[in-house]
This record gives C-alpha cells, structure tokens and sequence, in this order.
C-alpha cells in the first residue's frame, strides 16, 4: 500500500489535532457511527477512522511497572513482593516519589537491596505529575500501574499483556481487569462490584456518561499510546485516568478486558473526594471536545457529562457542610453554579437538576427542655439533611449549652445574635445556609423521619415548574402535656427511633 494512503497525522479532533504514531496504519473511511449523538469538532465521530494495526508479532511486549509513592503509603512490602511473583515478569519496577511528606519515600528506599527496583523522584510533586515522569523515563512497551496498598495475582501481568498480543481492528491503548475489593481494615473480601459496562468493554458514548471507574492497579497502558494523547494531564487530580481513556478512544484506540480478578484493591477508609476545580475544568475540556449539536434531537452532551461530574461537587459539598467547612463549601456551591447552568435543560425552574443540598435552620430562645429531642429528630431522617444551623436568639437558659453538647455528637453550626425574635432568626440562618432547599423547625416541635424526604420530593417532579415550598398535615400535641397527650407524645417518640412513622410533623 502506499505511503500516502497510511498518513501520519489523522484527521480528526485528537491533541492539537495532530497525532503522530507512525507505527499505526490509518485509512479514512466512512463507516457508519456507531455513535452518532457524539460530534466533535471535526464533525466526525470515532467510528469515522478506521485504523489498521500491523501483523501481530509473536514477540512478548515489556512491561515496566510504576508505583507512585504518597503519603500513608503501607504494605509496599507485599505490594513488590506481588510484583516480583508474575510468571511473566516485568522488564523493570520504577518506584517514583509522588510528593510524599511523612518519611512514606524514605522507607521505600530501604527495599533497594532487597529488590531490583528503580527509584525517581517526580519534579511536579503530586500523583499526576509523578505517574506521567515515570510513564515518560520507562523503558517498556507497556506500561502497569501498582498502587502500593494494592496487590497483583501472578498472573496479572501476563494476562493483561497477551491481549496485546492479539490480532485487533484497531490498537489496544489499554487492557484492564477485573478486580478483589477488600475491606478497609484489610481483613475481609467485599462482594464484587457490578461493572458499569456489562462486558467490560468501554465505548466512547459510555466513557462520557458513566465515566471508566476503572481502578489504576487493574491497568495496563501502552506506552507509545500514552504518550501519543500527551499523558496525563496534570490539571485534572481524581479525573486524569478517565481523561487519558477519553482521549484515547477518541484518537482511535480500543481498550482490551479481562474479566477475571487479577489484583486485590483496598478500599480506602473515606471515599476519596476529587477536587471541585479539577471538576470544572475536566467538564470545560470535554464541552470544548464535544459540543452540543443543536441540529440534533437528542439530549445534550453537555448535560450528559454535567449530570455525571456534578455528583462529584455534590458530595464536596457535602463533606464540606458536615465538616463545617466554609471555604471548601464555597467552592462546591461555585462549582454547582456552573453546572447548573447545563443542567437547566432549557427550563426557567429555580430547582437545581441534581441532587440537592438541604440546609436545616432551627431558631432557639431558652428551648433547654426541647432543643435536643427536635434536632435528634433531625439527625433521624430518611433523607439527612446536609448542614443543620441553630440561631441562639439570645437564650438566658441552658439551651445554648445543650446545642454545644450536641454539636459533639452531630455536624451542627451554632449562630449567635442579640434577641431580635424568632423571624429575625430564621433571616439569620437562611443568610449563612448553603442550601438548594431551607427547612425550618421549631425549637419544641420534632420531625418524624421521613419529613424531609417526603417534602423534598415535589422538588424533584419535573412536571412541577417554579415550585416555591411544600408543607405537610402535622400532629399537634398540647403545650399542657395532659395525662392522654404525654402518652401519645411517647409513643410518637419510640416511633421516631425506630425511624417507621410515615406522616410528617412541621
């Protein structure tokens, strides 16, 4: 075939619109898409190359292995231990510092003399910068990334390179498996967990609407591929793997998978937040890749990826709030702005399309005999509220002192003000709330567990445009506390733990 048949750069939207692989043969053809609501800048969809790999060679690639080292790094023994055990064994195992502070790079250098490994420090001191340095001072044709928590079966590398090996229609760009999750006090395996692409195969359309939560010790990587795309972009922490994977597909490459566990993957302790900035800019850089077609019926890409990514922000947020954290809440709710700008789905509703923040404000002046039960009732929602505040109105009883108590136990803000009376409270709270929706309680009245749910709900009809507030029938106990209303009391009380009641009290 001649040259000029098998160009160099493909025409199409990769990184600066060049991508330059001169061991991948590259014909433009015009095949059906197989996923035409995904334009991109050239107006062509992936399906539109069709690229041809040369014959398969019988040759076993080489692996190099990269561990990036951070903080709180434990184990590593096992970790290398797994490696250094592969029946197909690497070429090489860099180890590289990815900004460690607590001494964490300083024991692993302790493991020189007891394995053959390489050790680098990365110059941008972080997790990317430190993957892309060792991905870039690796030798190997592929290239598998081992975090230090984590282990391989024996067979993890040889399985995960064969595929490679194999005759494809278009080249792998990566390969991946199956995986062991096991708990994070590491003395238990977790149930699977369902893939989110059935046979495991990942396609353009499914990257961008569902992500590739793909862990990074069940990766294999080319190396002529990565660096292809241009590596990991370092403006991305917590989305640089599933940009890498966009921006593979998008350059033509397939991914390959192997659906048997072939490592064990810890858990960590607390779910690890991914930046609200690096949220923004990963959803700024793929609405520039793919824009919104608006000749066509179908629903936005945009909000596609901005329903996926905001998920995200909304748990930020959260942490946030129950942290009682005002600059990271900040932040969340200016990331949530813009994607509610996406979100909208051209309607002139107040209500966010997302999950919503709920914020819980309860006015308090000398309430001492009540505060507790109401905010207990409130910490024993179905649906939890995400930030409580209480208004201290000027109380000259022990309310105060009770709420502090309680701020031990639960995430409660506590405001204080002169007496200005219970509406100059509410306006007080709702002035600090970070909230979508504003619910108020009463210092002596207590929620049943599903009022917040059930009130919420409404807001998430989008039959309902412009919806104001909801309110509910409530049960009304009198202030006497008569023989017959303390007994109904209690009881409303011994329901409320067993969280069962269905009506709700405002």
């Amino acid at each position: 075939m001649a040259d000029d048949q098998h160009p160099e750069k493909v025409r199409g939207h990769f990184i600066n619109d060049t991508f330059h692989n001169p061991a991948l043969q590259v014909v433009m053809d015009n095949v059906p898409p197989e996923e035409p609501f995904l334009p991109i800048h050239s107006h062509r969809t992936i399906s539109d190359f069709n690229i041809i790999v040369p014959e398969t060679s019988d040759t076993t690639p080489t692996v190099s292995v990269i561990v990036p080292v951070s903080d709180q790094t434990t184990n590593i023994t096992d970790a290398l231990q797994s490696v250094f055990s592969q029946t197909q064994p690497p070429a090489e195992v860099i180890i590289i510092d990815a900004g460690s502070t607590d001494g964490a790079f300083d024991d692993v250098k302790m493991l020189a003399g007891q394995f053959p490994i390489r050790l680098l420090s990365s110059p941008g001191r972080n997790l990317v910068s430190a993957k892309n340095h060792g991905i870039q001072q690796a030798h190997g044709d592929i290239v598998a990334l081992l975090d230090p928590r984590d282990v391989w079966y024996s067979a993890h590398l040889a399985e995960l390179t064969k595929r490679f090996q194999q005759d494809q229609v278009r080249p792998l760009g990566w390969t991946y498996s199956d995986v062991d999750h096991v708990h994070p006090n590491g003395t238990r395996m977790l149930p699977p967990r369902r893939r989110p692409h059935g046979d495991g195969t990942v396609s353009l359309q499914q990257a961008l609407q569902h992500g590739v939560p793909i862990p990074a010790s069940a990766l294999a990587l080319s190396r002529q591929a990565f660096l292809a795309v241009g590596g990991y972009d370092e403006h991305l922490a917590g989305y640089e793997e599933e940009d890498l994977f966009i921006r593979l597909l998008t350059a033509g490459f397939d991914s390959g998978f192997i659906p048997q566990p072939l490592a064990r993957v810890h858990l960590p302790q607390q779910p690890t937040l991914k930046p609200n900035e690096s949220a923004v800019h990963f959803a700024r850089k793929l609405f520039a890749l793919f824009p919104d077609d608006p000749t066509k019926a179908e629903k936005p890409i945009s909000g596609l990826i901005a329903s996926r990514l905001v998920k995200d922000v909304v748990a930020n947020a959260r942490q946030a709030l129950k942290a009682l954290d005002d600059q990271e809440a900040s932040l969340a709710l200016s990331a949530l702005a813009f994607f509610d700008m996406y979100l909208s789905g051209g309607t002139e509703s107040f209500v966010p399309n997302r999950d919503l923040i709920i914020s819980v404000v309860i006015p308090l002046y000398n309430g001492a005999p009540y505060i507790e039960r109401a905010v207990e009732s409130v910490f024993a929602q179905v649906l939890p509220p995400d930030e409580v505040i209480v208004v201290n109105d000027g109380s000259t009883d022990a309310g105060p002192d009770i709420v502090a108590k309680l701020a031990l136990r639960y995430p409660v803000r506590i405001l204080q003000q002169d007496n200005a009376g219970q509406s100059a409270a509410r306006n007080r709270g709702v002035e600090h709330a970070h909230g979508d929706l504003i619910a108020f309680l009463d210092q002596d009245d207590i929620w049943y567990p599903n009022h917040l749910i059930e009130l919420a709900k409404p807001f998430r009809n989008n039959k309902i445009a412009n919806l104001a507030w909801t309110y509910s029938d409530l049960d009304e106990i009198d202030a006497a506390l008569d023989e017959a209303n303390s007994a109904r009391l209690a009881a409303i009380l011994a329901d409320l733990q067993q969280h069962s009641q269905l009506i709700v009290i405002t």
